[in-house]
């Protein structure tokens, strides 16, 4: 039987009340929301319109309750204790400050969101952007979790001003879709290079700072995203070894409220560490009962999902992606952080480390780059190197769903996918 002929049956929400779902990678669930009002991630479902899942975890809950129709599906229940009034109450506290941000133009909320991972922090990110844009808001959402990538590919760290609703089924990675009203949002990218911040934190606050810098001053010839300030998601497994890289952020993008999801003890390290800071407000709010812990292999599939996305398009607006040939002898390779640094009780005596990680190495085009994301720099380089093209490498997960890199040596060239300054080689 077609999947999407497959047996449907049809479910009352009350009012307050989520319907939590998890489809696996392969699979496909189909939802319509027959009668009532019902939202996704803070986005509102159109009545008789149907959507398809595939590889997500996901909650629809409706403050007035709703009937929907829906397929079958083995991992699907009904929750009444569900953390939306609070979120909700966090939505309208950040929308005073909009409207008092508006009558003094000055800067909006600044909000920084932390938690562990599958703390639902992403999710909350999204659920408050939307409000936001449907209280006609254009509020920026800074994805500073490199694993992630949210708008682009895993790797990177990006900052994007949202004027249209998140779409339920693409979610973030819908920000580049034209909609009926015409509106476009690009995002500002930094390429980092790695999934983990603890592995380069020099390397990663100092992209931080520079994506800071510029966010800083688009802001100031673009009032509208001014006063709807900041949704800041951040990595997950923040160690106290991890504060200081925190604690960049919140100076750089100059944060005023902390919000930690389901973590006491992250709430009251941060709380005794700015509580004598009264620019800074911290608050928690619980983790929802629906997040649900992803294991390895499916966070690959999302890298994978998301990669794709990037290269070929989203369901409702695909992309053509191509291929170009590039001349090794003139092209440059480079990475950005060592791969292994001797330890320092390996040095002589009274000898420092001289090797940064910030430091750039030369990378040997070869069989060893298959497989990888390429980010293309724009920067002029020296006289003596302008035929060399600096980029950043990291290395991603397996791509089978995406054209692969043809070498060859004689030849001397790679071809590889390139859309808007990033190659899948």
């Amino acid at each position: 039987m077609p999947e999407y002929n497959q047996e449907r049956k049809t479910i009352i929400l009350k009012p307050f009340n989520e319907l939590r779902v998890e489809v696996d990678f392969g699979k496909k669930y189909f939802v319509k929301l027959k009668t009532g009002f019902a939202e996704l991630f803070g986005a509102e479902l159109g009545k008789q319109n149907e959507y398809e899942f595939s590889g997500n975890k996901f909650a629809i809950f409706s403050y007035e309750g709703c009937e929907l129709e829906i397929s079958h599906c083995s991992s699907e229940y009904t929750a009444s204790t569900t953390p939306m009034n609070s979120y909700m109450n966090l939505h309208l506290a950040l929308q005073n400050r909009r409207n008092l941000a508006k009558k003094n133009n000055q800067i909006g909320p600044r909000l920084l969101v932390l938690g562990s991972s599958d703390s639902g922090k992403s999710t909350l990110c999204r659920i408050l952007a939307n409000y936001a844009i449907r209280s006609f808001e254009a509020p920026i959402v800074i994805n500073l979790d490199p694993a992630n990538g949210m708008v682009t590919v895993p790797g990177t760290i990006s900052a994007t001003k949202f004027s249209h609703t998140i779409n339920p089924i693409d979610g973030f990675m819908s920000h580049g879709v034209v909609n009926s009203s015409g509106l476009i949002d690009q995002p500002l990218v930094f390429y980092y290079g790695y999934n983990s911040v603890s592995e380069y934190p020099a390397l990663f606050k100092s992209v931080v700072n520079n994506l800071a810098k510029i966010l800083f001053k688009q802001l100031e010839l673009n009032p509208k995203e001014k006063e709807s300030g900041f949704i800041i998601d951040t990595f997950g497994n923040i160690n106290p070894s991890d504060y200081h890289i925190v604690d960049n952020i919140i100076s750089s993008l100059q944060v005023d409220t902390i919000l930690v999801v389901g973590n006491e003890k992250l709430y009251n390290d941060f709380t005794k560490k700015y509580q004598d800071n009264s620019l800074i407000s911290i608050a928690s709010v619980q983790k929802s009962g629906g997040v649900v812990n992803c294991d390895l292999r499916f966070l690959k599939n999302i890298q994978n999902d998301i990669i794709k996305k990037y290269f070929h398009g989203c369901d409702s607006e695909k992309l053509q992606s191509f291929s170009t040939a590039l001349r090794i002898s003139e092209t440059g390779l480079f990475k950005i952080g060592q791969d292994s640094l001797a330890p320092s009780s390996t040095l002589p005596l009274g000898e420092t480390r001289k090797v940064s990680e910030t430091q750039i190495s030369q990378v040997t085009i070869d069989e060893r780059v298959q497989h990888m994301i390429i980010g293309v720099s724009q920067l002029d380089l020296p006289e003596a190197t302008k035929s060399e093209k600096n980029a950043a490498i990291k290395q991603e997960p397996d791509l089978n769903e995406l054209p692969l890199l043809e070498y060859n040596v004689q030849e001397e060239s790679v071809l590889a996918s390139p859309i808007l300054g990033f190659l899948n080689v």
